[in-house]
């Protein structure tokens, strides 16, 4: 689910900057996995796991599209929980929030 959303972001040119350190980052924590085929029992199972990333605030805009459509687009698709902090918690220096997934 993290990799479909990694590469749902990774399309969108603003995020390029992020990406390459973000799946370094995912695969080196285990996170993301090679690729296996469909005939592969899931691994995982119950196992849960998060990935924090800190983004500027203009670009979570672009996860939260419209109304929240974005957002809620790829929660369904891709099976998952994310969170982004309130404005109000942002540090005012570094203009930055944190995105939970």
């Amino acid at each position: 689910a993290i990799a479909l959303i990694l590469n749902t972001l990774s399309i969108n040119e603003d995020y390029a900057s992020y990406m390459e350190t973000t799946m370094q980052l995912a695969t080196s924590q285990g996170v993301v996995l090679p690729p296996r085929s469909s005939a592969t029992k899931n691994i995982l199972g119950p196992v849960k796991a998060a990935l924090t990333l800190y983004l500027a605030d203009d670009d979570v805009g672009a996860i939260l599209g419209r109304k929240g459509q974005n957002l809620t687009d790829i929660q369904q698709s891709a099976r998952v929980m994310i969170k982004i902090s309130d404005r109000s918690k942002m540090d005012p220096d570094m203009n930055e929030r944190e995105v939970t997934i």
